[in-house]
């Protein structure tokens, strides 16, 4: 059967308005609702699947950007990002795709054939990922049914204490993080005045901060550049590197300022 043959055969399935050959319905017993629209080649399709903040106009608004974005959003290994999607009342700058064999959900054979679409922040992928960290990110962090989620940009990475005997990494590479857990490793270090923590972001960029007798600072490990960092700072560092990206010849006079700047305006936050 066709995939259009096979969605119209779901309960309660029905046309979704302003989007041509695409049907919404509800699915896991009204736990959240789908929405597929077929692909220029009608062996193919999209779908957005959502159980928080779902419309017919937000996923209508979904599939159209995707169908305008069509070639990068197939081009997923195993996600894709097509940049520039706008969502009202939302932060979201892009529209991300996923193999069928990252969401862990596609266990038919037309599906297997079915992209899933959601909207999303670009820095939340790194373009490296391997299957299985997409895979992790997607059924984890991401939270791609969720279309009131806060942002989760990516982050690998690895740090050492010698002093507390904390330690983590995966056979010396950097391993899958949140902001949250970057900002608080930072600070469990500054506690004991010893040690590092590595971490990568979306860019590919990796910043070190390493402490020497108490003193921390922040090191480009490619380039060993280094400047002082002020663990004050933590929470605007974590922000901007993970969000934006950054260059070391102006990090620490950076993250000082706009680290002012939001704490004065009341806006200065971890992600989490």
């Amino acid at each position: 059967m066709t995939i259009a043959a096979e969605v119209l055969n779901f309960p309660d399935v029905r046309p979704l308005p302003g989007v041509d050959r695409a049907w919404t319905f509800p699915a896991a017993r009204n736990r959240f609702q789908r929405a597929i629209a077929l692909a220029s080649n009608d062996g193919y399709a999209f779908q957005v699947a959502c159980s928080n903040g779902f419309s017919d106009e937000a996923a209508g608004a979904v599939l159209h950007f995707t169908r305008r974005h069509e070639a990068a959003l197939f081009n997923a290994t195993p996600f894709g990002v097509a940049t520039g999607f706008r969502l009202p009342g939302r932060g979201f700058d892009c529209v991300a795709s996923a193999l069928p064999a990252a969401t862990d959900s596609h266990t038919l054979d037309w599906e297997q054939r079915v992209f899933d679409v959601f909207p999303a922040w670009a820095c939340e992928f790194s373009g490296d990922e391997s299957e299985a960290e997409a895979k992790a990110r997607f059924t984890g962090k991401l939270d791609p049914m969720n279309y009131r989620r806060e942002v989760q940009p990516f982050v690998r990475m690895r740090y050492e204490n010698p002093r507390s005997g904390l330690r983590a990494s995966k056979a010396g590479h950097r391993m899958l993080a949140d902001a949250a857990r970057l900002d608080r490793e930072i600070r469990v270090a500054d506690q004991v005045g010893d040690g590092w923590v590595e971490a990568e972001n979306f860019r590919g960029q990796v910043r070190r901060v390493e402490w020497h007798g108490g003193t921390a600072e922040l090191v480009d490990p490619g380039t060993e550049d280094r400047t002082r960092f002020t663990v004050g700072d933590t929470v605007e560092f974590v922000r901007r590197f993970l969000t934006e990206g950054m260059n070391l010849r102006h990090d620490a006079q950076e993250v000082r300022r706009n680290g002012n700047r939001a704490s004065r305006m009341g806006r200065c936050r971890c992600l989490s």
